[in-house]
């Protein structure tokens, strides 16, 4: 019965969805960030966020993230969210 209330406990408290990562600017020092659309955050390689945005290293205009155990190379403007509009 134990084991499994420590199962429960530690399946509640992961994160059910990684963080949205959207890029504002890009420096060769430190990148700009929206996280969840909310968030601001200034992240030099190396950082994270208590979000588990981590930005792993800068190439150029592109930024290399780990966002909770995925990684992604973004560009200004780029997010890790694709929209979809549909119109009638």
């Amino acid at each position: 019965m134990r084991a499994a209330l420590l199962l429960l406990a530690a399946l509640l408290a992961s994160p059910a969805f990684a963080a949205s990562v959207y890029v504002t600017s890009i420096s060769r020092t430190e990148v700009s960030v929206i996280v969840d659309g909310a968030k601001t955050y200034r992240l030099r390689p190396g950082q994270a966020t208590p979000e588990d945005v981590t930005l792993v290293e800068i190439q150029g205009q592109r930024a290399l993230f780990d966002v909770s155990g995925k990684r992604w190379t973004l560009g200004l403007g780029q997010s890790t969210v694709s929209e979809t509009q549909i119109r009638a």
